[in-house]
């Protein structure tokens, strides 16, 4: 079991909610409830807005994986808490049947990948995609699906 795991601080909690609401700014042309941006994200990447603006790149890399996080908790009884590594505290989420968190920017050098749901392509992630294209491989480890919007 992962050491040194804590419930996110006011600060961090605030921290979540700024990104997630500059994610939903940025594409407010989607209109998306608090809870459902990985469903927002979904949508960036199916029309390809990773790719041809810098605006986008920076909003995706940064808020993809707290997106994911988000939905997580909002939908699939997860709890925010960080996981406190050598340089600084990393933003994670946990679930009561699975032992360790699951530390959220680091799904982006290692992403959890469920064959059911991802192309085996040779094709390079966009930023944050590596955590997006995670959430079918995390859910499939507590027993759920991803459901339609």
């Amino acid at each position: 079991m992962a050491t040194n795991v804590r419930p996110l601080t006011a600060d961090e909690s605030s921290h979540v909610e700024d990104v997630l609401a500059r994610l939903r700014a940025h594409f407010s042309v989607w209109p998306t409830e608090a809870g459902k941006e990985w469903y927002l994200v979904n949508f960036a990447y199916y029309e390809g807005c990773g790719r041809r603006d810098q605006c986008c790149v920076d909003i995706l890399r940064e808020s993809a994986p707290l997106a994911v996080g988000s939905t997580l908790v909002h939908d699939h009884g997860f709890e925010w808490c960080t996981i406190n590594g050598s340089d600084s505290a990393r933003f994670s989420v946990r679930h009561s049947t699975i032992a360790d968190p699951i530390d959220l920017y680091a799904l982006e050098s290692n992403p959890l990948l469920d064959p059911e749901h991802h192309d085996d392509d040779t094709e390079p992630f966009e930023p944050g995609e590596g955590a997006h294209e995670s959430m079918h491989a995390i859910l499939r480890l507590i027993g759920q699906t991803v459901a339609c919007g």
